[in-house]
């Protein structure tokens, strides 16, 4: 290929924000292309295929019509896979819209989940909610799957907004003083740190289906015991790490409370457990 050749520099200039030179000479894996891979159902398998954060690019770009950036993938992919993650960037890094985004893919891959997006006050919350019905209403595949009926999509009350992705359901509330929130319960929660230590920590006790998490749990502990670790390990991907909180802010200054916070997370994180 001549390296003035139109194609080619239009294929340099496409992907000059990655920073990794000649894209035509890199050999990449595509799954969808596998041959070998034996596919019993083709929509649950591209399902699966969509549903795995190291293929966040391609499922945003044509599920929710969204380009991200690979800092932007690298933020989903650990918010994914972390059971307590904890999301520090500066004003104007655009957190409240990566939490968006993260709550709809979560509330779409996985059907029947609850999720609680928390603000000190209701605009907080509020504007989450919004990015939300931005993809929403950008993304005509996502809306079509979704459908606009009465208990489906977008739906906005006095005290809560209320965003509905098939047996998922996301809700904005705001915090207040607690009064009004207390009791609520969901399997992921993603709030404003300053007011996490209020109230918060108590929503995430609960199991989305706490009958069947005893039945796995049993199922690992006797495959183990039988010696049959592969197995194991696949029912325990399959159960996920279970109830998630997300905590997000801006460590702006030492003497900032969410410093605190960041420097606790730190030293965990270097400590290896």
């Amino acid at each position: 290929m001549y390296k003035n050749d139109k194609e080619h520099i239009e294929s340099l200039l496409r992907h000059a924000h990655l920073n990794i030179g000649d894209v035509d000479s890199l050999k990449v894996y595509n799954g969808l292309t596998d041959q070998s891979i034996k596919k019993d159902n083709v929509v649950m398998e591209f399902l699966e295929y969509m549903s795995k954060p190291e293929n966040f690019w391609f499922t945003c770009k044509y599920l929710l019509n969204v380009d991200l950036l690979p800092f932007q993938l690298c933020i989903l992919e650990e918010l994914w896979n972390r059971k307590f993650p904890m999301l520090i960037a500066t004003r104007g890094a655009g957190k409240t819209w990566i939490l968006a985004l993260y709550a709809l893919l979560r509330a779409f891959f996985m059907q029947g989940s609850k999720i609680i997006v928390i603000g000190a006050a209701f605009r907080q919350s509020k504007l989450l909610f919004e990015y939300m019905e931005t993809f929403y209403k950008n993304s005509p595949i996502f809306r079509n799957m979704v459908g606009g009926s009465r208990g489906q999509g977008p739906k906005r009350d006095i005290d809560r907004c209320t965003f509905y992705v098939g047996s998922s359901e996301i809700i904005a509330i705001p915090l207040g003083d607690g009064s009004k929130i207390r009791g609520l319960r969901a399997n992921y929660i993603i709030a404003d740190e300053e007011i996490f230590e209020v109230v918060i920590k108590g929503f995430g006790a609960v199991s989305a289906n706490p009958a069947e998490k005893v039945k796995e749990i049993a199922q690992i502990q006797k495959l183990k015991e039988l010696g049959m670790y592969n197995e194991a390990d696949e029912i325990e991907r399959e159960m996920g790490f279970g109830n998630q909180t997300i905590i997000a802010g801006t460590a702006y200054y030492a003497f900032n409370h969410f410093y605190d916070y960041f420097v606790r997370q730190r030293d965990i994180v270097l400590s290896r457990g």
